[in-house]
């Protein structure tokens, strides 16, 4: 969303090519942006660099984003609970909370669900609602902790498929 520009997504496009520059070579990820500025799917090498297409413009549709990772409707993600994980940054509140957690728990029915917010702005408690369990919540006070929470979730990640919703 707009309220990203500046320090706090360029922070984030740095946090988010360091994980994917250290995720299994023969992982496969999927980037969908909050804007549709960046949709990609492939290897995790190819995804870090597509990262840096990444602007901030508009609002924040969560509940669209969330839909469009859904196996039901997107092929590219295997729908077998426990292999895939979406993962999903945001500094501020949804548009549309009701239609947000209706498509949160539509996708954890098939994937594991973490949540990340960034900034005093954050609805904290809307997004740890939403993630798969209260630990899938992380929080980074500010952009300069962004890396921190991916490194977090790196480390406690053992499963493939990662998709990640910005």
């Amino acid at each position: 969303s707009i309220s990203m520009d500046g320090q706090p997504l360029d922070q984030l496009k740095q946090a988010v090519a360091s994980f994917l520059l250290e995720r299994p070579k023969g992982e496969t990820i999927n980037i969908l942006t909050f804007n549709n500025t960046v949709t990609y799917t492939g290897s995790p090498s190819t995804a870090a660099s597509r990262v840096t297409g990444m602007y901030a413009s508009g609002s924040t549709p969560m509940a669209r984003c969330l839909d469009r990772i859904s196996p039901e409707k997107n092929s590219k993600t295997s729908g077998k609970k426990g292999n895939d994980v979406a993962i999903l940054f945001s500094d501020g509140d949804p548009d549309y909370p009701n239609k947000t957690e209706t498509a949160a728990n539509n996708l954890k029915r098939s994937m594991k669900l973490i949540t990340i917010g960034c900034g005093s702005s954050v609805n904290q408690n809307f997004l740890r609602s939403i993630a798969s369990s209260s630990s899938d919540y992380h929080h980074a006070n500010n952009p300069g902790q962004i890396l921190g929470a991916f490194q977090q979730i790196a480390r406690s990640l053992a499963q493939n498929p990662v998709v990640v919703g910005v």
